[in-house]
Protein backbone atom coordinates (compact mmCIF):
# COMPACT_ATOMS: atom_id res chain seq x y z
CA UNK A 1 0.00 0.00 0.00
CA UNK A 2 1.04 3.05 -1.20
CA UNK A 3 1.30 5.41 1.97
CA UNK A 4 2.92 8.87 -0.15
CA UNK A 5 -0.44 9.20 -1.63
CA UNK A 6 -3.52 9.59 1.04
CA UNK A 7 -0.86 12.48 2.89
CA UNK A 8 -0.48 14.05 -0.42
CA UNK A 9 -3.91 14.34 -1.36
CA UNK A 10 -4.24 15.34 2.70
CA UNK A 11 -1.78 18.39 1.72
CA UNK A 12 -3.60 19.31 -1.77
CA UNK A 13 -7.13 19.70 -0.24
CA UNK A 14 -5.54 21.89 3.01
CA UNK A 15 -3.79 23.75 0.81
CA UNK A 16 -7.33 24.61 -1.19
CA UNK A 17 -8.85 25.35 1.84
CA UNK A 18 -6.28 27.85 3.10
CA UNK A 19 -6.37 29.61 -0.11
CA UNK A 20 -9.86 29.76 -0.37
CA UNK A 21 -9.93 31.18 3.29
CA UNK A 22 -7.18 33.82 2.23
CA UNK A 23 -9.60 34.68 -0.67
CA UNK A 24 -12.39 35.37 1.93
CA UNK A 25 -10.44 37.34 4.09
CA UNK A 26 -9.36 39.26 1.34
CA UNK A 27 -12.67 39.65 0.39
CA UNK A 28 -13.63 40.61 4.01
CA UNK A 29 -10.91 43.48 4.04
CA UNK A 30 -11.72 44.90 0.68
CA UNK A 31 -15.64 44.99 2.53
CA UNK A 32 -14.32 46.59 5.45
CA UNK A 33 -12.09 49.12 3.25
CA UNK A 34 -15.27 50.19 1.43
CA UNK A 35 -17.53 50.05 4.19
CA UNK A 36 -15.41 52.46 6.35
CA UNK A 37 -14.95 55.08 3.26
CA UNK A 38 -18.79 55.02 2.97
CA UNK A 39 -19.54 55.98 6.62
CA UNK A 40 -16.69 58.72 6.57
CA UNK A 41 -18.77 59.81 3.62
CA UNK A 42 -22.12 59.77 4.82
CA UNK A 43 -20.74 61.49 7.96
CA UNK A 44 -19.47 64.51 5.78
CA UNK A 45 -23.06 64.70 4.09
CA UNK A 46 -24.55 64.67 7.33
CA UNK A 47 -22.69 67.91 8.27
CA UNK A 48 -23.72 69.08 4.70
CA UNK A 49 -26.72 68.91 5.75
CA UNK A 50 -26.70 69.81 8.85
CA UNK A 51 -24.74 73.34 7.46
CA UNK A 52 -27.53 73.98 5.38
CA UNK A 53 -30.55 73.20 6.99
CA UNK A 54 -29.08 75.61 9.71
CA UNK A 55 -28.43 78.17 7.15
CA UNK A 56 -31.56 77.96 5.58
CA UNK A 57 -33.61 77.75 9.05
CA UNK A 58 -36.41 80.37 8.89
CA UNK A 59 -36.14 81.31 5.37
CA UNK A 60 -37.99 78.15 3.85
CA UNK A 61 -39.32 75.31 5.34
CA UNK A 62 -36.96 72.81 6.58
CA UNK A 63 -38.83 69.88 8.29
CA UNK A 64 -37.75 67.61 5.05
CA UNK A 65 -34.07 68.42 5.26
CA UNK A 66 -34.51 67.78 9.36
CA UNK A 67 -35.82 64.39 8.15
CA UNK A 68 -33.12 63.78 5.58
CA UNK A 69 -30.56 65.00 8.06
CA UNK A 70 -32.03 61.87 10.75
CA UNK A 71 -31.74 59.35 7.83
CA UNK A 72 -28.58 59.80 7.04
CA UNK A 73 -27.53 59.43 10.23
CA UNK A 74 -29.50 56.50 11.05
CA UNK A 75 -27.74 54.73 8.00
CA UNK A 76 -24.46 56.14 9.10
CA UNK A 77 -25.17 54.44 12.38
CA UNK A 78 -25.64 51.29 10.71
CA UNK A 79 -22.44 51.65 8.63
CA UNK A 80 -20.74 51.91 11.54
CA UNK A 81 -22.43 49.38 13.24
CA UNK A 82 -21.47 47.03 9.95
CA UNK A 83 -17.81 48.27 10.12
CA UNK A 84 -17.53 47.15 13.63
CA UNK A 85 -19.02 43.41 13.12
CA UNK A 86 -16.93 43.19 9.89
CA UNK A 87 -13.91 44.10 11.55
CA UNK A 88 -14.26 42.10 14.84
CA UNK A 89 -15.38 39.28 12.07
CA UNK A 90 -11.91 39.59 10.29
CA UNK A 91 -9.75 39.54 12.97
CA UNK A 92 -10.83 36.50 14.44
CA UNK A 93 -11.15 34.80 11.16
CA UNK A 94 -7.25 36.17 10.60
CA UNK A 95 -6.40 34.93 14.83
CA UNK A 96 -8.17 31.34 13.91
CA UNK A 97 -6.80 31.35 10.24
CA UNK A 98 -3.21 29.99 11.86
CA UNK A 99 -4.78 27.51 14.37
CA UNK A 100 -6.67 25.49 12.28
CA UNK A 101 -3.77 24.71 9.78
CA UNK A 102 -1.92 23.11 12.23
CA UNK A 103 -5.17 21.29 14.01
CA UNK A 104 -6.42 20.23 10.51
CA UNK A 105 -3.46 18.37 9.40
CA UNK A 106 -2.80 16.81 12.67
CA UNK A 107 -7.02 15.72 12.64
CA UNK A 108 -6.97 14.92 9.07
CA UNK A 109 -3.51 12.90 9.35
CA UNK A 110 -4.85 10.94 12.67
CA UNK A 111 -8.36 9.91 10.79
CA UNK A 112 -6.49 8.96 7.79
CA UNK A 113 -4.16 7.04 9.62
CA UNK A 114 -6.71 5.08 11.52
CA UNK A 115 -9.02 4.81 8.17
CA UNK A 116 -5.86 3.57 6.28
CA UNK A 117 -5.65 0.38 8.67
Amino acid sequence: MNWGQPWEEINRKVDLIMNAQSDINAANTAIVALLTDLAAQTAAIGVDLRDLSAKLSGVVDTNALSATVQKVQGVQSALDDAVTSLTTEATATSTSTSTPTSTSTSTSTGTSASTSF
